[in-house]
């Protein structure tokens, strides 16, 4: 499924090369999440948590695929979007794993080696 935030904020948590949950991304109203898994096939790449009370709109998996079919400029819209979600979150993945960033100290001492990364989206 793909959600589309009505109204309220949520968190996107992904698992860091240890398994920790990290924020990735807030995301407000307006915003969407759940694309990349149905875009790509794929299992989902990150969780979701809310941090008010959230009003979603659920597509099914069946209706984003006619969607997808029926209106091509949709389409190259969420392609791109996923491409841009993924491209970021393997930037943040490598930048975890660069060995300069632990010698400078840039690691989160909440969770000793790993860095807490958080970006808006609007």
């Amino acid at each position: 499924c793909m959600y589309f935030l009505v109204r309220g904020m949520v968190e996107v948590l992904v698992k860091d090369p240890n398994g920790e949950d990290q924020m990735h991304a807030t995301l407000k109203e307006g915003s969407w999440f759940g694309e990349i898994s149905l875009v790509r096939k794929i299992g989902r790449t990150a969780s979701v948590r809310t941090i008010t009370v959230c009003e979603l709109f659920r597509l099914e998996s069946s209706c984003f695929n006619e969607i997808m079919v029926s209106h091509p400029e949709f389409a190259d819209s969420i392609t791109s979007a996923v491409e841009a979600r993924l491209q970021d979150h393997e930037k943040r993945q490598m930048e975890y794993l660069n060995p300069r960033n632990w010698m400078e100290g840039r690691q989160s001492s909440a969770h000793p080696g790993a860095r807490r990364a958080t970006k808006e989206v609007e």
